[in-house]
Order: C-alpha cells, then sequence, then structure tokens
C-alpha cells in the first residue's frame, strides 16, 4: 500500500473556482461530490471538474 495517494490533494476548479479534488477512480469532482461545473445561478454548465494550473514559482 502506498501512502502518497491516500488523501487527494485540494484545488479550484479551472471553470468555476469550486473546490475539486480526486475520486476514488482518479478522477476529478467537485467537493459537492459533483462532476459537472455550476455556472453563476446554479445551473448546469457545460464543463466539468478539472483543477486550475498551478504555476511553478522557481
Amino acid at each position: 500500500m502506498t501512502t502518497a495517494r491516500c488523501w487527494p490533494r485540494v484545488s479550484r476548479c479551472r471553470w468555476c473556482a469550486r473546490p475539486v479534488l480526486r475520486d476514488n477512480d482518479d478522477a476529478w469532482i467537485h467537493a459537492d461530490l459533483a462532476y459537472v461545473c455550476r455556472d453563476s445561478s446554479g445551473g448546469l454548465a457545460a464543463t466539468t471538474a478539472e483543477p486550475e494550473a498551478v504555476g511553478r514559482g522557481g
């Protein structure tokens, strides 16, 4: 058993800025357990959970 992937890393969704993490199948999902994004009025959007790009400082 590896311990490196025991707990998912949380990030912001690149499409709707809601928190996303990895599910048990290693797919991205929103913290409220929805795969599909919501628009500002709460309606379903045409995008699915995906983390925003993180710039690496150096």
